[in-house]
């Protein structure tokens, strides 16, 4: 099995590299005969050198090594180095695609193909302790807890693939459990108040990618995500939609949210108005520590007026009737916020 494995990596790598097409210098054997071995190991080198002097390549339009990348990836087991150095060829030579580049992106790009390709390489290398393992997520939380060495390549290539995923105007719903169990395992189990730098970065570009599935689904979308899903989705919104994170959070921590806060929070707002608009059920994010959440963030005074009156748009949308809430008196006490602290403008 082991020398079937290796001998797919040294043909694909030929597939990559029109360089290896001639045979490169061979560790020799008594019989004068080539090792599988040897070969593999000489052309894994040359695939390094290779990645590395493509990725200092200049090109002003899409390159077709970034384009032969994510197709070649479907079909080649490889190893974590070499997938670091292609991510990061990847991205040096990916567009931004916008929701008006449709043709390019989905037609001659492929970024759906290209994005489902780079989930599972996320899913196969972050949520397993090896390839061709079952999901242990307790167990690479620990190991990345531990700061292992494969744990610091497997960081390197999981922020590396969300980086790419981020410039995708992609549309994959079956990819949201997999970001949010890799988003996970990437922060090693921390909760907000223990986050770091790095760690909010991940969060931001997670949040990010989730609204960027959601815009694009509908109701089917949603029940087929699952109760399992759908419950990590809305865990993952009231636990990262903070208000006030001065009052609790470590120093270092709060430094590093305060970068991506008004940011986090409008992605997050736009996450519930899609919730919202695709729900099964007028229930959905009714539960009382949502609605706490969402409230507690409309009334916080560290937020951007613009970021208040998006969260102001998204009361109506509740449709709480008569129910009582903790969205109760929302509007008063924004306003009185802003009377006290002399805010009160037109923009409001």
């Amino acid at each position: 099995m082991s020398r079937r494995v290796n001998s797919t990596w040294n043909h694909v790598a030929r597939s990559i590299y029109t360089e290896f097409t001639t045979h490169p210098f061979r560790e020799p054997i008594p019989e004068g005969e080539e090792t599988w071995r040897s070969t593999f190991f000489r052309d894994k080198e040359k695939a390094h050198e290779r990645i590395r002097s493509r990725r200092e390549q200049t090109d002003t339009v899409f390159s077709h090594v970034a384009s032969d990348v994510p197709n070649i990836l479907q079909t080649y087991p490889a190893t974590l180095d070499i997938l670091v150095e292609a991510m990061h060829t990847l991205h040096g030579h990916t567009p931004l695609l916008t929701p008006e580049d449709d043709v390019l992106g989905r037609k001659l790009f492929g970024s759906d193909t290209h994005a489902n390709t780079l989930c599972s390489t996320l899913s196969t290398h972050t949520l397993r302790p090896t390839p061709y393992a079952a999901q242990d997520l307790l167990s690479q939380i620990r190991e990345h807890i531990a700061a292992t060495s494969r744990a610091t390549r497997v960081l390197g290539l999981g922020n590396r693939i969300l980086n790419i995923l981020v410039k995708f105007n992609h549309y994959c719903p079956s990819a949201i459990p997999t970001l949010l169990d890799s988003l996970w395992v990437l922060t090693a189990g921390r909760t907000p108040c223990k986050k770091e730098k790095q760690d909010w970065s991940c969060t931001h570009q997670t949040a990010y990618l989730l609204s960027m599935n959601l815009r694009e689904m509908d109701t089917e979308d949603l029940i087929k995500l699952g109760d399992n899903g759908l419950d990590s989705l809305l865990n993952f919104v009231q636990t990262h939609l903070i208000s006030q994170g001065s009052r609790w959070m470590r120093k270092k921590t709060y430094a590093a949210w305060s970068e991506v806060q008004e940011s986090l929070t409008t992605t997050l707002y736009d996450i519930i108005t899609d919730l919202l608009r695709i729900q099964n059920r007028q229930n959905t994010l009714h539960q009382t520590g949502m609605l706490q959440v969402i409230a507690d963030s409309i009334v916080d005074i560290t937020q951007s007026d613009a970021a208040t009156v998006y969260g102001l748009s998204i009361l109506p949308r509740l449709n709480l009737g008569s129910q009582s809430s903790p969205l109760d008196g929302v509007i008063l006490k924004v306003l009185k916020s802003k009377w006290n602290r002399n805010l009160l403008t037109l923009k409001v």
